[in-house]
């Protein structure tokens, strides 16, 4: 398949696209993925084969942020190189697992999350959040994309993530903890057995845990501000429930919440 341009999500495209593909039984046998995305950007894509293991299928790109929106998975990430390594699709088996890296990224307009980081009060920040690292294992079923061992990394704000995409019912549910300044934040991290007791190598010292629950378009996000006073493993005591069913706010009129668009962020006490 050649084709000049093909039309995604929030205005992107995929330019100069070439795609070769061969299937034998239903089991990929070849894949070779070629395209230019964003501003400058490329996309590549091929099989790779292990001896003794299951095909992988590798994606790279060199325009994270373009790639993200071109798909509608997250439109507000500029920049960053992603890597993701996953299953290739077999008739033997419906689930595949994975993992997806972004290095050197940034995120916009997400000030939100500064005022949750900061117990609800104004932080002076441009509109621009820089990550250096963020890592995601994933396993994919038919309608449902599940999250693990998440970790992002950036000078200002770093966290963690774990939960579930659930396409079937149309709902979102991750959860992980909130760390300002992640670099110095982790320092007493890294002591043996000592660092353990303080976050590890991942929560932090000093964190607020979070909850995003809700439907994909308008999303919830729920922070627990009182967590921020229990350093390292203590902080678990107020993580939120894992799976918590998530029923929509109703408005003053009775309307469902639902009619809304764009994430809507509470804190909770």
């Amino acid at each position: 398949m050649k084709l000049g341009a093909l039309l995604g999500f929030n205005g992107e495209a995929l330019r100069g696209l070439e795609l070769k593909l061969s299937r034998r039984n239903g089991e990929i046998r070849s894949l070779g993925l070629s395209a230019k995305i964003g501003r400058n950007g490329t996309l590549t894509g091929e099989l790779r084969s292990k001896a003794g293991s299951r095909q992988t299928v590798d994606l790279e790109s060199t325009d994270a942020g373009a790639l993200f929106r071109f798909t509608d998975v997250y439109s507000r990430m500029t920049g960053g190189e992603i890597t993701t390594l996953m299953d290739a699709p077999s008739p033997s088996s419906a689930t595949q697992l994975g993992s997806v890296s972004v290095r050197n990224f940034a995120v916009h307009d997400e000030s939100q999350l500064e005022r949750a980081v900061a117990n609800d009060r104004q932080v002076d920040r441009t509109n621009n959040m820089a990550f250096s690292t963020m890592k995601v294992d994933f396993t994919s079923t038919p309608g449902r994309l599940e999250l693990h061992d998440g970790v992002v990394r950036g000078p200002v704000l770093g966290g963690t993530i774990d939960g579930v995409i659930d396409y079937a019912d149309d709902e979102v549910h991750l959860r992980g903890t909130l760390i300002p300044l992640y670099g110095a934040n982790n320092l007493l991290g890294q002591l043996p057995i000592v660092g353990l007791f303080l976050g590890g190598e991942k929560e932090g010292l000093v964190g607020v845990t979070y909850e995003v629950v809700g439907k994909p378009g308008g999303p919830v996000l729920h922070v627990n501000p009182l967590s921020a006073l229990a350093p390292g493993l203590l902080r678990k005591v107020f993580e939120f429930p894992a799976n918590n069913p998530y029923t929509p706010p109703a408005s003053d009129d009775g309307a469902s919440s639902d009619d809304n668009t764009g994430p809507t962020y509470q804190y909770q006490h």
